[in-house]
């Protein structure tokens, strides 16, 4: 019975021997399978994108020959304005074109926070409930004007009423009869 056992037990494992080398080679041919795919896609997808690249070139290069000399003649028009001085181009190129893109988009964006409006742009806000928009109510009751045409805020140690030293008139700087 024992050496029936052995027997029995050496099949086996010829067996799953044997299963292992047949999966070894099932995995070797799917890994070599795998790489012509891959090879495969790499390569069409790397010659379709040199023709591509190719014809934009050539495109690109018939458009910027035919338009070449429209862009030199803006430069040299640009240049003649100048009478020459090209430090005052590099100048306005350096400094003022900047600027104003700078507060043209921020100019925007200083109206979108007094205003809240138009809300294609508010609704991306970083901190919602935060620098909400003032009322216009709030925002008219901030300022006040005196008759001396100075506008004052609420906040202004100039516009809080203080009473006036003992022996003088009680006047306040929010008084509508306030002497200028």
């Amino acid at each position: 019975m024992t050496s029936r056992l052995t027997c029995v037990f050496l099949f086996q494992m010829k067996g799953k021997a044997g299963s292992m080398l047949h999966e070894k080679q099932k995995q070797e041919g799917h890994i070599w399978g795998s790489m012509r795919r891959t090879a495969f896609i790499l390569g069409s997808g790397l010659l379709l994108l040199v023709a591509f690249w190719n014809s934009v070139t050539w495109h690109l290069q018939r458009f910027w020959g035919a338009s070449g000399y429209f862009w030199q003649a803006q430069w040299e028009r640009l240049l003649s304005t100048f009478e020459g001085k090209e430090w005052i181009l590099y100048i306005i190129g350096a400094t003022q074109v900047p600027s104003l893109l700078f507060w043209s988009f921020n100019g925007l964006l200083l109206v979108v926070d007094t205003t809240g409006k138009p809300n294609f742009i508010s609704r991306y806000r970083i901190q919602v409930g935060k620098n909400e928009p003032v009322s216009v109510a709030a925002a008219s009751g901030l300022c006040t004007e005196s008759k001396s045409r100075t506008t004052l805020s609420k906040f202004s140690p100039l516009a809080q009423e203080k009473p006036r030293p003992v022996g003088a008139k009680l006047l306040c700087a929010s008084s509508p009869n306030l002497e200028g």
